[in-house]
């Protein structure tokens, strides 16, 4: 005990068990909320919300047990509960008093002037016909794309093609066969801003032109320049859309040498967030590429390498879904994105399901994009049955940003505006601290926002309770303390039977209170590592997102992971280096997957670094090729418990 208060006190946390009386309470009004009956009258009408309700009776019954076993984080776990609770019984009140949406009652974008040959601009069109159903009283809340193609033109660089603005209760559905053609490589084909219960299903997305090109190296003229001959059919390197990009280049080199009986290289590696590279031509189809990095470029990749060079923005993503509630994306497909397929920003309870995001099928070319991005989101919603692959940088992300205060006085802190989005920074939200400057990445100490008053570019924050000597902007030049809500953790977030597939990619996990359960992983090419359960880098102006806690992977198939599967815990930050003695990830599960290796790697298969609470038991686990690396490598942490799983094949344990 003396350890625990120890601790405890170094992190600035007060240590209290939780009364017995006070969680009995939380789970009588768990059970009544999600009894049996109130599952099944909400599943009859409304399949996939009943699913996604059913699945948060596993999340509960996962934090009630990280409650009874953590006095230290008993409090902050107390309040995850209380939130997710009042958030399921919003839902749930929801569901019963909005009735769902008769499908059946349509307007046709045809009967609107839509042509759907795929050459006419639709896009008008299909406006008018969203803005009918939209003034609509009658019940007609659905708009119907009868199967054909349909061209549809950006109309400004911050509309997106289709742009959905404070819409209400509203579907636009397709049909099999239903194509919407998006002639921009750029383009943002579908800007959701201000909604409620607005969704889109059975409709193709599909990018006329690719935001990339490919070639192979040939030579290398100098040092820091790589000679490249462009495929035949693709983009010259100079071609307008690299001119119209930000100047973070990305080039991605692939070896020649490919996986037998497919067109997937066995190697694969990026040059990322680099200055963009300088292009001359030499002639009709090569180019001479002249970099900042990674030099002598000969060094490093060799003639005949592939190469995919991108357009690369963070702007133009395919679906943009910004500051919503209750968004579904239902049986969509999308072909290409060269930065997130599909962007949730502070957007709750969004619905991601049946939906195929994908490069180009069978082709070692993956685009730059990210999957599926979930940004500062307080009630995370269900990602289920999706393809995810030939994506470049993440197969799925889940961040909360963290910022500092630029001065504070006892109770009262002041933030740049600019920084939080006031849709979640209110007052009776709680806000954490993060004492980032001492190395350390978890909440050291949560209070309430009281009010919240401008002040030119700052807003004035006053607190329920003061977080005592903190290190800010105005004090330091180098690592300010970080500011944070916990309530913007993805609370209650499911992700299910998805199939993430043929990726460079990564798995970029933060938040809290969620299940990554029966999903199938297969050939995650690149990246030393397939799931990063820890907190990533922060610099001086803050980043993205701070310790996991309460998370379960369960039921999984891992496939051809030749790589370190699973990167548990970190706390490095811009100013310091990482220290495993500081807990990074908590309460983690990860119980019955089955994870089958081919290939040799020398990386150990678990990564454990400052983790507490992490139970790892009943995997089954095989390897075909010997492996140079251990099953576990370990520093730091507490709380493991790390038997109990079947192990065959060449492995080291």
């Amino acid at each position: 005990m003396k350890k625990l208060i120890l601790q405890a006190m170094l992190f600035g946390i007060f240590v209290m068990a939780l009364p017995a009386a006070e969680l009995d309470e939380l789970n009588a009004r768990r059970d009544a909320l999600l009894a049996p009956a109130v599952l099944a009258e909400i599943g009859a009408a409304d399949p996939l919300l009943g699913e996604w309700l059913a699945a948060q009776k596993r999340i509960l019954a996962n934090l009630e047990q990280a409650v009874r076993s953590d006095a230290e984080q008993a409090g902050s776990m107390k309040a995850d509960y209380e939130y997710l609770l009042d958030r399921l019984a919003g839902e749930i009140e929801h569901a019963k008093t909005v009735p769902a949406i008769d499908e059946s009652k349509v307007f046709n974008v045809k009967a609107f002037g839509a042509k759907g040959d795929g050459s006419a601009d639709d896009g008008e069109a299909i406006r008018k016909a969203i803005a009918a159903a939209s003034a609509d009283t009658t019940g007609r809340r659905t708009v119907f794309l009868p199967r054909g193609r349909y061209l549809v033109r950006c109309i400004g660089p911050e509309s997106g093609n289709l742009k959905l603005d404070k819409l209400r209760n509203l579907r636009i559905a397709g049909e099999r066969g239903t194509e919407i053609l998006l002639p921009g490589p750029l383009d943002v084909a579908v800007r959701i801003l201000d909604c409620d219960n607005v969704g889109l299903k059975n409709i193709a997305f599909t990018y006329l032109k690719p935001p990339y090109t490919t070639g192979r190296i040939v030579g290398f003229p100098a040092d820091d320049v790589m000679r490249i001959e462009i495929d035949p059919g693709m983009a010259a390197p100079t071609d307008p859309m690299f001119r119209q990009a930000q100047t973070k280049g990305l080039m991605r080199f692939y070896t020649p040498e490919v996986i037998p009986g497919s067109l997937r290289p066995f190697l694969s590696s990026v040059a990322p967030h680099q200055g963009a590279p300088e292009v001359t031509k030499v002639d009709d189809r090569t180019y001479d590429f002249k970099v900042n990095s990674f030099t002598p470029v000969s060094k490093h990749y060799a003639k005949g390498s592939h190469v995919a060079f991108y357009a690369r923005t963070y702007g133009n993503h395919a679906v943009n879904n910004a500051n919503s509630t209750r968004t579904r994306l239902e049986n969509l497909t999308l072909n290409t994105s060269s930065a997130m397929a599909v962007l949730n920003n502070a957007s709750d309870r969004p619905f991601v399901v049946n939906c195929r995001i994908e490069a180009l099928p069978g082709s070692f070319v993956s685009t730059s994009a990210d999957g599926i991005y979930m940004r500062n989101i307080s009630l995370g919603g269900l990602v289920r049955g999706n393809i995810v692959r030939h994506v470049g940088d993440d197969f799925m992300n889940i961040h909360s940003y963290v910022f500092p205060a630029v001065k504070a006085e006892g109770k009262t802190l002041y933030v740049k505006a600019k920084d939080w989005n006031l849709r979640n920074f209110a007052p009776g939200r709680r806000l954490g601290l993060l004492r980032t400057s001492a190395g350390q990445n978890g909440i050291a100490k949560e209070v309430r926002i009281t009010a919240i008053e401008p002040e030119g570019e700052l807003l004035k924050v006053t607190l329920d309770g003061g977080f005592g000597r903190i290190v800010t902007l105005e004090d330091t030049k180098g690592m300010p303390d970080m500011l944070i809500l916990p309530d913007n953790q993805n609370h209650g977030m499911v992700v299910t039977g998805n199939r993430f597939e043929d990726g460079v990619s990564r798995f970029l996990a933060g938040g809290r209170n969620w299940l990554f359960m029966d999903n199938t992983v297969v050939d995650s090419l690149h990246h030393s590592y397939f799931m990063n359960l820890c907190p990533e880098t922060v610099g001086r102006n803050g980043f993205e997102f701070v310790t996991p806690r309460n998370v379960e992977l369960a039921g999984n198939r891992f496939e051809t992971a030749a790589k370190t599967l699973f990167r548990f815990g970190s706390s490095a930050n811009a100013e310091r280096e990482a220290d495993h003695s500081i807990p990074s990830a908590s309460h983690i599960r990860v119980a019955d997957n089955d994870i089958e290796i081919t290939g040799s790697s020398n990386l150990p298969l678990i990564r454990i670094n400052g983790v507490e609470f992490l139970t790892f038991t009943g995997n089954r686990i095989s390897a075909a090729a010997p492996q140079g690396g251990p099953l576990f490598e370990r520093e730091g942490g507490r709380e493991l418990e790390l038997g109990g799983n079947f192990v065959t094949g060449n492995l080291k344990r």
